[in-house]
């Protein structure tokens, strides 16, 4: 092969292969928050609970951070339950929707 067609074939591979690279991107989005008490203190060590169809484990587990922050990344659109659960504090749900651009 010569040195014009192997690169024209590789360049031609190449292509095919971004083409399939940007085929594949997935379009996820996040669910983001803060856990709080009534008077706004953060929680820390809060487990925080994101359940759905649309998960292949059904369920995903975060644990709240020392701001009371957690974060979900990649979550497929859809409907969802978030649990909040924490000793000494009721359980909270939420419903989530999941939308992406």
């Amino acid at each position: 092969m010569r040195a014009g067609s192997r690169f024209r074939f590789l360049f031609v591979i190449g292509l095919l292969l971004s083409c399939f690279a940007a085929a594949d991107i997935t379009r996820t989005g996040e669910v983001v928050g803060t856990v709080k008490s009534e008077d706004g203190t953060p929680l820390p060590g809060a487990s925080v609970r994101l359940a759905g169809d649309q998960l292949i484990q059904k369920e995903i587990t975060q644990t709240t951070d020392a701001r009371g922050t957690y974060r979900f990344n990649n979550v497929p659109p859809g409907n969802y339950v978030l649990t909040v659960t924490l000793d000494r504090f009721r359980t909270k749900e939420v419903a989530v929707t999941v939308n992406v651009r």
